[in-house]
């Protein structure tokens, strides 16, 4: 699964930073080098540098992080010039997946298998790839363990194809590819470039009030045979030993 060879590559620079008394800067890995758009890979976002990190700006939990490593394995995706200037957004990879790929190659990515591997040109190996390294940060970033936030899709240890947090993206992707982008539920009215289950006019609060014609995008997904969690086994049992070696999160309040 190409999700755990991508895991290998930022936990590698995760031990590096601990050799080194963690005083390495943020580490780049480039997965390829697609032209004409250039590098597309992640920085690791070292000592809790990144966004994940930062605490809440809203809500009952505002000024402080829930758990004890949130955001250490954070990382910023790379996708060189491909998205121009506008960066990587919900709305700028459903466009651009459904102009340069196929609902079938973005459930084989989905699935683990290598985008490098399926695409049939570089505008479509770019969009995939990008679509890939937007899926891993979600398994990292997204879950039950203590360096993760909470989600709807955490995995399940014993039952590892059952769903997975790459689920939130390919259920938005799956939509806009039978919908139409414009036609997602729900777009954010205050950051109109990223995706929401909470609707426009407040009818439903969340996932759990998720209208059931909406719904169906995700939990078709559920019990997929090909397509397994990453933070199980053994790579949940690498990423836990790394962060015993880590200070907690200088905004943790235990």
């Amino acid at each position: 699964m190409i999700y755990d060879c991508l895991a290998n590559a930022l936990l590698e620079e995760h031990c590096r930073n601990i050799d080194s008394n963690f005083a390495l800067n943020n580490a780049t890995y480039i997965f390829a080098n697609i032209k004409p758009w250039g590098d597309f890979g992640f920085t690791a976002m070292m000592n809790y540098s990144g966004l994940m990190a930062q605490p809440s700006r809203t809500g009952r939990n505002k000024g402080i992080v829930k758990r004890a490593k949130q955001g250490l394995f954070d990382i910023f995706i790379n996708t060189g010039t491909f998205f121009d200037n506008s960066g990587l957004t919900h709305r700028n990879i459903l466009e651009y997946v459904t102009e340069f790929s196929t609902l079938d190659n973005c459930f084989s990515v989905w699935r683990g298998e290598n985008p490098a591997e399926i695409a049939r040109n570089e505008s479509e190996c770019a969009i995939l790839t990008s679509v890939m390294l937007a899926f891993f940060e979600q398994e990292v970033n997204w879950g039950n363990e203590e360096w993760q936030r909470y989600t709807y899709f955490a995995p399940k240890v014993t039952m590892p194809n059952r769903i997975r947090p790459r689920d939130m993206l390919m259920g938005y992707i799956f939509q806009a590819f039978i919908l139409g982008v414009d036609k997602i539920a729900f777009w954010q009215n205050s950051r109109p470039t990223t995706t929401t289950f909470i609707s426009p006019d407040g009818s439903n609060y969340g996932y759990e009030d998720y209208p059931p014609q909406f719904k169906r995008f995700f939990s078709e997904l559920e019990n997929d045979e090909y397509a397994s969690a990453l933070m199980v086994s053994d790579a949940r049992k690498a990423f836990r030993s790394i962060s015993n070696g880590y200070l907690n999160n200088p905004f943790y309040q235990g």
